[in-house]
């Protein structure tokens, strides 16, 4: 058999995040995550006077109050936690979360003079809460950023509170439910709350369904296979964990987006490999 010869792929052999392919990928999720959260808002929540929680439902209170769209609260209210976040992050970590937030304030105006699609409360509030958890869930795990309210809680973390970040986001947000019960009565603030809980669990799975991949290697070369793979992606060491149960077989627990990376490393070295791949929900834990 004619000996295959491998080599450590160059960052432009990869196909992974960072390369052309997986920006544009980035950018088209952003914006299907924004135009569901825009259609969320404007066809199902804000109609109906469904608050949800932090930036988006103090942005829903002051649009009913003023008159004035959602979306110009939604750009005013999280812009100075771009700017913040700007002198803390990368230059291509704050146009991510520009990008995200304006999409959705803009794309949340274009839709306002529609008709909402349900007027009754409470299929409106589940149906907009999980429409708009999945969107909001696209945007945050391609990089952009929909709400301030984790800023606001971080910082008053800082001042000596003994509550953690997710504690007072709770508390917050129970102050805007309060609000919206005061403004529109508290059958529709048990409609927000509703509709938020549908957007948060709805948010998580997205973030976490199918987010890794357990890719099950058999090879003769699988030695050289683990050493290949350690060295290539040894800056995604911390999401990565390779398992030996053979000597010719490897399980490798890896991010979806390096899936077809590994492939194309796995084929250089050895084109007679089998490769199998299964999603999994989280990647700790799964082969202790």
């Amino acid at each position: 058999m004619e000996k295959i010869e491998s080599r450590t792929p160059r960052p432009d052999d990869l196909h992974g995040y960072g390369t052309e392919s997986a920006r544009w990928k980035n950018i088209w999720l952003t914006v299907l995550g924004a135009s569901l959260a825009a259609f969320a808002l404007e066809m199902f929540l804000t109609p109906n006077r469904i608050i949800i929680g932090g930036m988006k439902g103090i942005s829903g209170l002051l649009a009913h109050m003023t008159e004035m769209q959602m979306g110009i609260f939604l750009m005013l209210l999280n812009l100075p936690f771009i700017l913040y976040s700007c002198r803390k992050r990368k230059n291509s970590s704050f146009v991510k979360a520009a990008w995200g937030l304006m999409l959705l304030s803009g794309l949340t105006m274009l839709l306002h003079p529609y008709p909402p699609l349900i007027e009754n409360p409470l299929p409106a509030a589940v149906c907009g809460g999980v429409i708009l958890g999945c969107g909001v869930g696209l945007i945050i795990r391609y990089g952009g950023l929909t709400d301030g309210m984790q800023h606001i809680a971080g910082y008053l973390a800082k001042l000596r509170v003994s509550l953690t970040i997710a504690e007072i986001v709770t508390l917050l947000n129970i102050v805007i439910f309060g609000l919206a019960g005061w403004a529109f009565g508290w059958d529709q603030a048990m409609y927000s709350a509703i509709a938020y809980y549908a957007a948060f669990k709805s948010t998580e799975y997205t973030l976490n369904r199918f987010r890794y991949r357990v890719i099950r290697i058999h090879s003769v070369r699988a030695a050289a296979i683990e050493k290949t793979l350690a060295a290539t992606f040894a800056n995604a060491s911390k999401w990565m964990q390779m398992h030996a149960y053979a000597v010719d077989e490897l399980f490798v627990i890896v991010p979806r987006q390096y899936e077809k990376d590994i492939l194309s490393i796995v084929i250089s070295i050895d084109q007679e490999a089998g490769v199998t791949s299964t999603s999994i929900m989280q990647s700790h834990e799964s082969f202790s």
